[in-house]
């Protein structure tokens, strides 16, 4: 919370100074770009865990570096575009708006942004310096900012989210430049910038096309774990029932050993003896007929057949 708190004033200091330097008058310019800011923001990407993609920074990029627009203009587009993104999508549990974490998307978002607008109101130019300047500002925020917010809610995997982020960093590397083009376009009033509009919103769709391949990845990566799950499961049951089947089988021998220990007490005989073991050696196997052979020396005998048959001791 205490980090939330503490961007969410620097973000408002940030706003507030900019807002009370805007300068700009209603230009064709300003709508077309606030129009295709605030389209991006409501198109927004979902991202995995935590946060948004949007290509509306360009649009902010080139406003600030618009000698009709500036940096103050551009940051209220900015505030007013992911304000109105937060209160429609963002972040949902169990079904409904997780506003702790929409908070923290959105701050994320303004705070990358804000910063290098007001690098460009006190750099007071447009020229390579101020836009490598405020990409060297957005890069780093946009990339390391949100997982530093977002640790503070739970059950948030920072290492997750962070190798995503670099995965798709590559857009947000081509937000700028995007955006650096579309204002050298439309700094001296010229039109053809606009023909680079359609291009922000296929990166869009491109972000869209990875975070639908990410989640296939992590589909197959369940799957997979899954079917290992289900493979181990299958051996620890075999296991198991090779276990079972040792154990009755211990259990059923000492039976046999404690049973023909009795009978051994009871009938110090051969015959009863033999008669004894027999009928144990019938009543385990569940055989229909069987014979108990005694050692003679070298040679085996029949000590006894089943007594169903007939025939006694040897």
């Amino acid at each position: 919370m205490q980090r939330a708190l503490g961007g969410s004033l620097v973000a408002l200091g940030l706003f507030f100074f900019l807002l009370s330097q805007a300068q700009a008058n209603l230009n064709w310019q300003l709508v077309v770009l606030a129009a295709v800011s605030l389209s991006l923001e409501l198109l927004a990407v979902p991202q995995k865990r935590f946060g948004l993609f949007s290509a509306a920074f360009s649009c902010n990029l080139a406003a600030a570096l618009s000698p009709s627009v500036g940096p103050g203009v551009a940051a209220l587009m900015l505030v007013a575009a992911i304000t109105m993104r937060t209160l429609i999508k963002g972040a949902q549990r169990r079904g409904r708006p997780d506003w702790p974490a929409r908070w923290r998307e959105a701050l994320s978002d303004l705070l990358a942004q804000l910063a290098p607008l007001a690098f460009l109101h006190f750099y007071r130019s447009s020229d390579a310096g101020a836009c490598l300047g405020a990409l060297a500002l957005y890069l780093p925020l946009t990339l390391l900012l949100p997982a530093w917010l977002a640790e503070e809610l739970p059950d948030f995997a920072v290492d997750e989210w962070r190798e995503v982020r670099w995965l798709t960093g590559f857009l947000y590397f081509s937000l700028g430049f995007l955006g650096i083009g579309l204002a050298l376009a439309l700094a001296h009033g010229k039109s053809e910038g606009v023909w680079l509009v359609p291009v922000l919103f296929i990166l869009q769709r491109s972000a869209r096309t990875e975070a639908l391949r990410l989640q296939v990845m992590d589909n197959e990566r369940l799957l997979a774990a899954e079917e290992k799950t289900r493979l181990e499961l299958a051996l620890a049951s075999a296991s198991l029932q090779r276990a079972q089947g040792d154990l009755m089988c211990k259990v059923e021998e000492l039976a046999f050993l404690e049973e023909c220990a009795r009978h051994l007490a009871r009938s110090p005989g051969l015959e009863g003896t033999v008669d004894a073991v027999l009928t144990e050696l019938l009543r385990l196997t569940r055989c229909p007929t069987a014979a108990l052979w005694i050692c003679h020396g070298e040679t085996f005998f029949p000590a006894q057949w089943d007594p169903k048959l007939g025939i006694h001791v040897t």
